[in-house]
């Protein structure tokens, strides 16, 4: 953080987790010290994950982003700094995965395995996102959300519970995130974007939801009711490409290396289109701006 920045955003989006370990570690660079999660085994022993390091990189203005298929670890992080006050999550409700699996070799197989799930982890308050997902403190209109495969979309899925914590931990209490928080939900509600996705959405939900009248095999049928289809579809297309005017800079160690790579050039010139085309990172950006004005 030595650019000293006025705000960070940290997107994980589409995060499908990983180590539990980094996760935390993550966690103790924007908290000073204290508790991140609390893991349950099948016995009912609870574990506080906690941050020992006594310090921060950064302790400044903070936005999350998540949707429909951050999960396991990457909602950790996101539970934590949402329950710390640390920072504002925007996004969509998480998967919905708050639990641990170890994969075991059958007895006598080379090459079978089965995954058991051995615990879960609970939020700092006792809560936990296990099958209901972490709601953000901004919802953010996003394409084909109801359609992303939730945890609780999963028959077998564990259900969720609660569970009583005494954890001490000292909440941020940033007095201006309240005020950013509601300016982002009425700035959202009048806007051009968000009704554009809405519109989209209902007009996309029922192929998915209802189950469609036989269609007569004759030339007219089909071709009606393709066209149809392609209409919206040509639509979301549309929309998905739509740039937003975000500038991206990039520091001097990534272009120096660009120099001599024509690889990495591609990427970063593919990676810098996506950011201009998220959504929620405007929105994100507008939510900083609100916090750095005085």
């Amino acid at each position: 953080m030595k650019k000293k920045i006025n705000g960070l955003i940290i997107d994980l989006q589409y995060n499908g987790g990983g180590s539990l370990e980094e996760a935390i570690r993550l966690s103790g660079l924007f908290i000073n010290t204290g508790p991140i999660a609390v893991m349950n085994d099948k016995k009912n022993k609870q574990n506080a994950l906690k941050d020992y390091n006594r310090s921060t990189i950064y302790s400044g203005n903070m936005v999350v982003l998540v949707n429909g298929l951050s999960a396991s670890a990457s909602e950790l992080f996101a539970n934590a700094m949402q329950d710390y006050q640390r920072a504002i999550v925007i996004g969509n409700t998480t998967l919905g995965k708050a639990s641990m699996q170890q994969v075991f070799p059958l007895e006598n197989s080379d090459n079978e395995f089965i995954k058991i799930t051995l615990e879960k982890f609970y939020r700092i308050t006792g809560k936990s996102n296990q099958y209901v997902g972490l709601v953000p403190d901004v919802e953010i209109p996003t394409l084909l959300d109801e359609q992303m495969p939730r945890e609780k979309t999963n028959p077998s899925a564990l259900k969720n519970d609660e569970i009583d914590v005494k954890l001490k931990y000292q909440l941020f209490k940033n007095k201006n995130y309240s005020n950013a928080i509601q300016k982002s939900k009425e700035r959202l509600q009048n806007s051009v974007e968000s009704k554009e996705i809405e519109t989209l959405n209902t007009q996309i939900n029922p192929y998915f939801e209802t189950s469609f009248p036989p269609i007569t095999l004759q030339f007219e049928s089909v071709f009606d009711d393709v066209s149809k289809i392609n209409l919206i579809w040509n639509e979301v297309k549309k929309y998905s490409e739509k740039e937003y005017p975000i500038q991206v800079e990039q520091n001097k160690v990534d272009l120096e290396y660009q120099k001599f790579d024509e690889f990495l050039k591609t990427i970063s010139a593919t990676r810098s289109k996506a950011l201009k085309q998220n959504f929620a990172l405007v929105e994100a950006i507008n939510i900083l701006t609100d916090l750095i004005a005085p």
